[in-house]
């Protein structure tokens, strides 16, 4: 809940920083960072709770990108240099990681839509 509540504080004051200058940069949308574990039995742990990243993203009117779960292969990945995308492009988490991409590319064709840009 803290973490959420860093993450509401952080995004309002980077909308509060691009009025400032009068500068538009909109929150394109959210990913949920280590949202759960996926045990031996396949059953999933919410390791912080669940629905955070869905109330953030609720908060600033912008979609839920993705949840990408706790996967030792992300942290084996960035301590060897090799991305987890580059390793394992087609594992569940490589997956996730295509999603996100997918949600962020369509973000920023539809808001270059809506500004006639």
């Amino acid at each position: 809940a803290v973490a959420g509540e860093d993450v509401i504080r952080a995004g309002k004051m980077f909308e509060k920083m691009g009025q400032s200058i009068g500068a538009q940069v909109p929150i394109l949308g959210v990913v949920e960072n280590m949202s759960w574990f996926e045990a031996p039995n396949g059953e999933r742990h919410y390791l912080f709770g669940e629905g955070g990243g869905q109330r953030i993203a609720g908060t600033f009117g912008v979609p839920l990108l993705g949840q990408v779960p706790r996967e030792m292969g992300i942290t084996q990945g960035g301590d060897s240099g090799i991305p987890i995308m580059v390793s394992h492009p087609h594992s569940p988490v490589g997956a996730v990681y295509g999603e996100i991409a997918g949600g962020v590319a369509r973000r920023i064709a539809t808001l270059a839509m809506e500004s006639g840009a």
